[in-house]
């Protein structure tokens, strides 16, 4: 997909596996600092960066929803809307105990945390078999206050129903993340 003009001096484009490397290093300076849990936590980016590294991997995955706005002036990346495909898990157990995947006590807290809040989606759902999960929304604090992350969150959204998505869920622990998403209109289809 081309880029597409998304404001004065950002384009918008679907993420490829081309950009894995520039969303990791994003996303481990921004996010990392920006994100509440990972702050509370005193999370370093070495510390999230296994943990980060799968969340690109799990995002760029085929159907691919994520997209990426860079500076037309430097081509950096400047925000992100990282999402992944969501299955209602085949057996009533949700939550197996399994090992923690990652060397880093902090990362499996967070990791634990989130995957309980997904499985508890589906009590929610009890029809629902897919939905398009959202595992973050960052932009760049240079770029904020620009309707930057309103216009990326409610980007081609039609693409999820396509991909046979009957909704869209979003865990939200930023402040400002649980307003944004309290405004956002999503179309009437999902």
């Amino acid at each position: 997909m081309n880029s597409v003009d998304f404001g004065d001096d950002v384009f918008i484009k679907k993420a490829t596996q081309d950009d894995f490397e520039d969303l990791l290093n994003f996303i481990k300076m921004d996010f990392c600092k920006n994100e509440p849990l990972t702050d509370a936590l005193e999370a370093t980016p070495e510390e999230m960066g296994p943990t980060f590294r799968d969340m690109v991997k799990a995002s760029l995955e085929e159907p691919c929803f994520t997209y990426i706005v860079r500076s037309k002036k430097s081509n950096e990346i400047v925000a992100t809307r990282m999402m992944a495909i969501l299955e209602r898990p085949s057996n009533n157990n949700c939550e197996k105990d399994e090992s923690p995947p990652y060397k880093s006590w902090k990362a499996n807290l967070i990791l634990k945390l989130l995957k309980h809040m997904e499985h508890k989606v589906w009590e929610f759902l009890p029809n629902a078999q897919k939905l398009a999960s959202g595992i973050m929304i960052s932009v760049h604090q240079n770029y904020t206050r620009r309707g930057i992350a309103q216009k990326l969150v409610e980007y081609n959204l039609d693409e999820i129903k396509e991909a046979g998505c009957e909704g869209l869920m979003r865990e939200a622990t930023a402040k400002n993340s649980q307003k944004l998403f309290c405004k956002i209109r999503l179309p009437k289809s999902l």
